[in-house]
């Protein structure tokens, strides 16, 4: 799957009119032109890098919306639970002691 390749590069301090060898970085000394390998390399990456965004914001969505619908449904019971609870708490005993209501 790895290939590892071993490149030695010899520098020789008494001869200043040697170069590196263009191929080092995909250029050939003929030609001058990239391989097709580097010239596909930044496609590649920013392609790459697109299909990861859309990737991890399809996991993200598929987390949130499950969890967006039970926070609702929690927030809903919640509220519920503390209208009953307000309902009840306004019910008192009384006792009328003296009723002016049949008058009339």
């Amino acid at each position: 799957m790895f290939k590892i390749y071993k490149k030695v590069v010899v520098v020789n301090a008494s001869d200043p009119n040697k170069r590196l060898e263009a191929n080092a970085h995909g250029i050939t000394p003929e030609t001058g032109t990239f391989s097709l390998s580097n010239l596909l390399t930044i496609p590649a990456m920013i392609i790459g890098g697109l299909v990861s965004i859309i990737f991890f914001s399809a996991f993200f969505v598929l987390l949130l919306i499950p969890a967006g619908i039970l926070s609702y449904k929690a927030w809903r019971l919640f509220k519920n639970a503390q209208q009953t609870k307000v309902a009840d708490s306004l019910e008192a005993e009384y006792t009328v002691i003296k009723d002016e209501t049949d008058k009339y």
